[in-house]
């Protein structure tokens, strides 16, 4: 091997060793996710991931996403020494994501989104990808009383 080779061997070996982060610890984290339906429930909406068993009026098939802000640079604080620049995106509100769903139920003549699942997924937008939300479900237009058991 030439020692011209070899140095740029060498140097590359070193780079990807000092390059390395090796992680030794993580700290307890305690993650808790929920959706609050009162504010809907108190206005005599329902929101469900189960299926409605009493009578109902079909009204439509709904999803809504949400895909936030992005923007790609260096924390508020500006640049600092050593740091490269990122993509940032602009928190999900939970809220808005059922606000909006329960506007378009409403909207259509539904009190109440059954089946309802919502989600995380990623859009992709000029080869990045946006973490969204995205909410979908069956609305429906109750009849009579039904009785939950």
């Amino acid at each position: 091997m030439k020692p011209f080779t070899a140095f740029f061997l060498l140097i590359g070996l070193l780079f990807l060793i000092g390059c390395g982060t090796t992680i030794k610890h993580y700290d307890k984290e305690i993650n808790v996710y929920g959706y609050d339906f009162s504010k809907y429930s108190k206005q005599g909406f329902l929101f469900t991931p189960e299926k409605y068993l009493g009578e109902y009026e079909s009204v439509g098939i709904l999803s809504v996403e949400i895909v936030p802000e992005a923007n790609y640079g260096y924390p508020d604080e500006g640049k600092k020494k050593g740091e490269f620049p990122r993509w940032f995106y602009s928190p999900i509100s939970a809220t808005e994501l059922l606000d909006s769903l329960y506007f378009i139920a409403t909207g259509m003549g539904a009190d109440a989104v059954v089946n309802l699942i919502i989600e995380d997924f990623k859009t992709e937008k000029s080869s990045i990808y946006i973490p969204s939300l995205r909410a979908s479900g069956f609305a429906i237009k109750r009849k009579g009383e039904f009785k939950w058991n």
